[in-house]
């Protein structure tokens, strides 16, 4: 056996690792590494480790571990674990990427285990079981559909799973969702005089996976006093994962007090929202020069505004004869479905 040397540059790694087989008959080879760097002592169980990865692609027949210690003293039983764990990874990945066979069904396991969100499936089959339990813990202490990195709003992996399950028609209250969509694949309208206005409320109790909009949901109001101007709101109580708009979602008010909010999620649960492209050329728009104002929506809007004049009319919020519809001279208006 040959021992081979201990320092090359990365982009040499490859030519070296054939020379010395050209030149040694094909006696097997092996190396200390090699390390692709030297200023970083005391992480070079992973310098080492970088160029043991490639030389083990190339050709070397044996891997000689690097502690943290190398060059600066006599390593103790952690720095021993330590490259050997680094070394442990370099060999697989070598053997992985040289497609030895069974070399990667262990990963491909994890990997059905990770996409699954199967917790305990996923620290089984991982190297160091006790350590990734262990980093798990310290943020999430139970096993969820989510890991703490991203957390729940913007896990991938959940996210992803939710869809794929919503468009293959199994998810959980598919059917009640399609009802949704389909109200709201027309024009739902609510407009008031001196009240406030809701175009689709969810309140408290309600439970819907996902709601898909792919017309329009408007509210608009006239009023002098601070009243409220929701497009959708989703009361403390209710049960949203995902709201999907291909269409507007718009609020306004007319007057000098008042908030107008597209969509108002009421119970702070972060509903996950995506505007998505609608028909090719979806667009509409409306304009009361009489007002003041002006204003356009392309399909996959969400907008909410209140305009700096207030008129003598009421805002219908530009909206055509409505699917569904409310309007109210005394109260708040409200359409759609809970």
């Amino acid at each position: 056996m040959v021992e081979g040397p201990g320092h090359v540059p990365f982009d040499q790694i490859e030519y070296n690792m054939k020379l010395q087989r050209q030149l040694c008959h094909g006696a097997p080879f092996y190396v200390l590494g090699p390390l692709v760097t030297d200023i970083f002592p005391g992480y070079d169980h992973i310098t080492s480790c970088i160029g043991a990865t490639a030389a083990g692609y190339h050709g070397a027949s044996m891997l000689c571990y690097v502690t943290p210690k190398e060059h600066l003293g006599l390593p103790k039983k952690d720095d021993v674990k330590q490259g050997c764990i680094a070394y442990k990874i370099a060999a697989h990945a070598s053997d992985v990427a040289l497609g030895i066979p069974g070399s990667r069904d262990r990963d491909d396991e994890l990997t059905k285990a990770r996409a699954a969100l199967n917790w305990e499936k996923h620290f089984e089959l991982s190297f160091d079981p006790d350590l990734a339990r262990a980093f798990h813990d310290e943020d999430l202490d139970v096993d969820t559909d989510f890991c703490a990195m991203c957390g729940h709003d913007w896990c991938s992996v959940r996210i992803s799973k939710e869809i794929v399950e919503f468009a293959s028609g199994k998810a959980e209250g598919f059917e009640q969702l399609e009802e949704l969509a389909r109200a709201l694949g027309g024009a739902v309208a609510a407009s008031a005089v001196k009240a406030g206005a809701t175009g689709l409320r969810l309140g408290a109790g309600a439970t819907t996976p996902k709601i898909r909009v792919e017309g329009s949901v408007k509210a608009a109001a006239v009023a002098t006093d601070a009243v409220d101007v929701r497009g959708v709101q989703i009361d403390s109580g209710a049960s949203v994962d995902y709201l999907a708009n291909s269409g507007v979602i718009s609020a306004a008010i007319t007057g000098t007090k008042g908030s107008a909010t597209a969509i108002l999620d009421a119970g702070g649960r972060h509903v996950y929202v995506s505007n998505l492209p609608g028909p090719a050329g979806a667009r509409r728009a409306r304009s009361d020069p009489a007002q003041g104002r002006s204003a356009a929506a392309a399909a996959g809007t969400v907008a909410a505004g209140i305009p700096p004049h207030a008129g003598p009319s009421p805002d219908r919020g530009g909206v055509a004869p409505a699917a569904v519809s409310a309007s109210s001279e005394t109260g708040t208006a409200r359409a759609g479905r809970s």
